[in-house]
């Protein structure tokens, strides 16, 4: 069958390395991140053990954001890239439009032997099978491949897994040898049907209460005469009972001795741990009878009732060990009497009884496509995922079949053919392609030679008269790694299958001719013409034979203007890249019709890179240009161009007015039988007749047709005649730590061939990067090697070929580290009480051998050691001398300590400053309380007047006197305080004037004023001493 293809336009060519692009592609897998690019805005995510890190061990940057959930190395589980979404459920089960995102892990480690990361994408897969019997098993796929053991990698971590028989299964989930994911079944799972509504679950006892907390809801069953019973309506609980007690408190006793017991307020509710399912037709197989009454059976589902438009069952297992299913306590003691009244002894129903489970809870239902998540141990307490687990628990449980509308990776609604939203439950599976990578360059020797990119470059030296297939160095694995089907669990591949290959060449700066692109399937042009012709005949709406392909003249006045291809890129091509099918607006041209342009635009392309394989002609160039048009924007200027060069390349004739060289068989060279991977395998570059420096520019690239990314690589290949050296820094021989010896500081000889090592690049048979020749490497440096000293050198180190023709170069810095404490002077510093001090006042001098002077360093080179200085409260009249400690530090922590005097000079002015300003004060509160006398004449109010001013007065004159206030920057303040109650006192008079002529303002307000103001000083005051 005839393969047909839509060639892609010539790729730009760039001599770069060129990541991956993809279609809602979230990251590239070399970039490190600190915010998650597969987390939607709507997701709140649930990662392996709530840690980012732990789920994205080699792409989370933690040194730039610190993860704090990670709990170091030995957590490192690289996500497998599949996810439970799960929606979010308010109290009244309403969707909060929030989803929890939930990750699973694919790897327990991060990198492998070889210290390689490890990708987890596509491993420990989990699913439910069927084996030849016709048994339930457990398996686990890695790679697509099914594994040898079906359990989870790490069975203590949440997992996820999918009944993939394509039908509903039952079966007892201890019995399939899965340890602790097996025999936790009830206490941990939920399953979910393959809509995503959950179908089966728990009732946990820390949930199951009427206490106060999150994820909590009232119990639904309480005792009816002592029998458990569902609270419906109508219901009437028992009583919870206590002591009576008489007026003392003492319990009050029977005739017989025994407390009597009364009934309280509260109802006598039932709490337990319980599994529950959902069933759409009633079951058969529950108990008529209430929980552990007369008749109880424990293989029966102890109460079922209608919900959801099904039933819901559930049956209580009490404690939350993984021996929940085996009855116990209070159920063995009411199954012994079940069975005794079935007729069976004592001793038979008690042995029966102490080894019975619960069958109803031991089978697992999983409708086909339905699947199960295992909450694993280290991922419980943990916030995130705890949130996650206890909410979906109780929203499972109350609202679990709810229907949502299903939003695609973008968070867009997903609608259906007629436009409806479609429907799904509150969960569904997902998978990413996020690790996905591009093409990769691999050093690799071919046929004896040496083939690996120049430091820092694309370019790869070739060796004069070689032929290799450059290929062999384009490692493509990243790209065929994928899942095949978006959020299908099962369609995960490490497959060439769906990948074209392409490869670009430039030869020598000409032209990007095609070298490799994915076979057409046509063995010979007259096929290609025949399929044309019978396409443009359907276009045309005539028979084949009606279509003028006789002439090239007749050929294009069969076409009107743009009919056969648009004249214009606008009317080509829409805006959003689709073709232009209303241009012409009668009928679209062949080429506007987008059947046509995806069977036929590889046509263009061939007929464009065969021009480019054979110039020439009157025209040549402009036609070139138009014709490069119609391959990559699907548009030309000149209508007979392109009908013309239709007819002559399908016809194999030449047209030299118009650079057609299409005969002599240059129009089919190109066709090949082989296969798309034949012909990327078996391309070469052959360099036998080609001279120094002639060079050819490559572009591998390489596309997966089922997830639609692709990548490109491009490369430069120069042809020499000597190897360019290679040239590495030995990373590890870069620091040196001296010694002391005394005071001094004394550096071994450092060894300058042990910081690199070079080669000649020329392969030897045992190492790619050929011969060692460090010993002739140069460098250039201000480090004596011989005697080094203390500080960071810059180096450069040189090595040239044999000819002294080329040379590789590095530069690094290499350190001696720093010993050595500054060098401090230090001075005697006086200043004035009150004046501000820094402790730096006293350093005259602070040079360090390294970072030189450390006054005009940028980071903080000093410490206080001493006690902070108060240069403020001295006894009046003395000075002060104080001691002052600085630590003084270099770049590298050395550290100097330093002492010198500090003198503090007293202020002798203080006592005759500070009464002067409180004898005025003293006279502005008199001056206050007067003019309160003159206008009040009650006693009442003048005596409130003093009472609230007096107190404040009698603390300042007690400061004077006491010498509390000792400096002039105390002064200053309280000059402040005391122009301020002036102001005051002003401000009340004039309020007072205006009372006594009938203002409004009462005494009791105008007391309050005057005490505030005095209050204010008071204040001051205190917060100064």
């Amino acid at each position: 069958m005839k393969k047909v293809f839509a060639f892609l336009s010539t790729l730009v060519l760039t001599i770069a390395l060129v990541g991956v692009f993809a279609v809602n592609n979230p990251a590239k897998a070399a970039d490190k991140f600190t915010e998650d690019p597969t987390l939607l805005d709507d997701e709140i995510a649930v990662y392996i053990m709530d840690s980012i890190m732990t789920t994205f061990p080699n792409y989370y940057d933690n040194d730039a954001k610190e993860d704090p959930n990670w709990q170091g190395t030995a957590r490192m589980y690289p996500w497998n890239e599949t996810r439970l979404r799960v929606a979010q459920l308010d109290e009244s089960g309403q969707p909060t439009g929030k989803y929890y995102a939930v990750y699973f892990s694919g790897h327990t480690t991060a990198v492998d032997t070889n210290g390689e990361p490890i990708i987890g994408a596509g491993k420990n897969i989990l699913f439910y099978q069927k084996n030849e019997a016709g048994q339930v098993i457990a398996t686990k796929f890695s790679d697509g491949k099914q594994a040898a053991n079906g359990a989870a990698s790490d069975p203590s971590l949440s997992h996820m897994r999918t009944n993939i028989t394509g039908e509903d299964i039952e079966f007892d989930p201890t019995q399939l040898g899965l340890g602790d994911e097996g025999t936790n079944y009830y206490n941990r799972s939920i399953v979910f049907n393959a809509q995503g509504q959950v179908i089966r679950g728990i009732g946990l006892d820390d949930q199951y209460t009427s206490g106060e907390g999150d994820y909590k809801f009232a119990p639904e069953y309480c005792y009816v005469d002592g029998a458990v019973t569902k609270i419906e309506d109508g219901v009437v609980c028992d009583k919870v009972m206590e002591d009576l007690v008489d007026e003392e408190g003492n319990p009050v006793m029977d005739e017989n001795g025994e407390t009597i017991q009364v009934p309280t307020d509260e109802d006598r509710m039932f709490y337990s741990r319980f599994v529950w399912e959902f069933f759409e037709e009633a079951p058969e197989n529950v108990n008529e009878v209430g929980y552990l009454a007369d008749g109880w059976d424990p293989n029966l589902w102890d109460y079922c009732y209608e919900r959801d438009g099904g039933y819901i069952c559930i049956a209580f297992v009490g404690n939350a060990d993984n021996s929940a299913h085996i009855i116990k306590g209070d159920q063995i003691t009411a199954y012994i009497k079940t069975l005794m009244a079935q007729g069976k002894d004592e001793a038979e129903a008690t042995q029966i009884a102490n080894n019975t489970t619960r069958a109803c809870t031991r089978t697992y239902r999983i409708p086909a496509g339905g699947f199960v998540y295992d909450f694993g141990f280290l991922d419980r307490g943990l916030a995130a995922t705890n949130e996650f687990f206890k909410s979906t628990v109780l929203n499972g449980y109350l609202y679990g079949r709810t229907q949502l509308a299903k939003k695609d990776a973008n968070g867009e609604e997903v609608k259906d053919e007629e436009g409806n939203s479609v429907m799904i439950g509150i969960a569904e599976q997902r998978t990413y392609n996020f690790s996905v990578t591009g093409l990769t360059f691999d050093d690799k020797v071919i046929d004896g030679a040496s083939y690996q990119l120049l430091a820092g470059q694309n370019v790869v030296e070739v060796m004069q008269g070689n032929v290799f297939n450059p290929v062999k160095n384009i490692n493509y694995n990243g790209i065929m790694r994928y899942w095949g089907v978006q959020d299908d669990l099962t369609s995960y591949t490490a497959s060439s299958e769906a990948l074209e290959f392409y490869i670009d060449t430039i030869t020598n700066g000409g032209s990007s001719l095609s070298q490799v692109a994915p076979s057409t399937g046509y063995t010979s042009i007259e096929d290609i013409k025949n399929d044309f012709l019978a396409a443009v005949a359907k276009h045309r709406g005539v028979e084949v034979s009606e279509v003028p392909f006789d002439t090239a003249a007749n050929w294009h006045a069969w076409w009107g203007w743009g009919t056969f291809m648009a004249t214009s890129e606008a009317n080509a091509t829409n805006p959003d890249g689709t073709p232009n099918d209303k241009y012409p607006e009668d009928s679209p041209a062949f080429f506007n019709v987008k059947e046509n342009r995806d069977a036929w635009a590889w046509l263009i392309d061939r007929i464009y890179q065969t021009m480019l394989a054979y110039p020439g002609g009157d025209t040549y160039t402009g036609t070139l240009a138009n014709i490069e048009k119609a391959a990559q924007s699907f548009y030309c200027p000149s209508p007979q161009g392109i009908n013309y060069a239709i007819w002559y390349f399908l016809n194999g004739e030449a047209h030299t007015y118009f650079g057609f060289n299409f005969g002599d068989g240059n129009n089919e060279s190109w066709i090949d039988p082989r296969t798309n991977l034949e012909k990327w395998e078996q391309y070469t570059l052959d360099a036998t007749m080609k001279a120094p420096n002639e060079n050819w520019v490559v572009t591998f690239k390489v596309l997966n047709t089922s997830t639609n990314i692709s990548s490109s690589l491009t490369i430069k290949y120069v042809v020499v005649d000597s190897y360019t050296p290679i040239i590495n820094v030995n990373k590890d021989n870069l620091f040196y730590i001296p010694n002391k010896q005394g005071d001094a500081v004394v550096c071994n000889p450092i060894d300058q061939y042990t910081l690199v090592n070079a080669y000649d690049a020329q392969y030897n048979g045992v190492n790619i990067l050929g011969n060692d020749v460090t010993q002739y490497v140069d460098f250039d440096t201000d480090l004596d090697f011989a005697n080094p000293k203390e500080g960071t050198y810059p180096v450069t180190a040189t090595i040239w070929n044999n000819a002294h023709t080329k040379k590789a170069s590095v530069k690094f810095n290499v350190t001696v580290r720093d010993i050595t404490a500054p060098n401090v002077t230090t001075r005697r510093v006086v200043i004035q009480q009150g004046d501000d001090f820094d402790c730096r006042d006293g350093i005259v001098l602070a040079v360090d051998n390294v970072d030189g002077d450390l006054k005009n360093a940028t980071f903080t080179w000093w410490e206080e050691v001493s006690n902070p200085v108060d240069t403020v409260n001295l006894n009046p009249g003395e000075d002060m001398q104080l001691t002052i400690r600085v630590n003084v530090y270099d770049k590298s922590n050395n550290v100097r300590s330093v002492d010198y005097t500090l003198v503090i000079v007293a202020d002798k002015y203080v006592e005759e400053n500070l009464t002067t300003a409180f004898n005025d004060l003293n006279n502005q509160l008199t001056s206050l309380k007067n003019i309160v006398n003159d206008i009040y004449d009650t006693q009442e109010t003048q005596d409130r007047l003093i009472k609230a001013l007096q107190a404040q007065i009698n603390e300042l004159f007690e400061l004077v006197e006491n010498n509390n206030v000792t400096n002039n920057k105390n002064i200053d303040e309280l000059k402040d305080v005391v122009a301020d109650i002036s102001a005051k006192v002003e401000g009340v008079q004039t309020t007072l004037d205006e009372n006594a002529k009938g203002g409004c303002k009462n005494s009791a307000v105008l007391v309050l004023e005057i005490a505030g103001a005095a209050t204010l000083l008071a204040l001051v005051l205190r917060k100064r001493h």
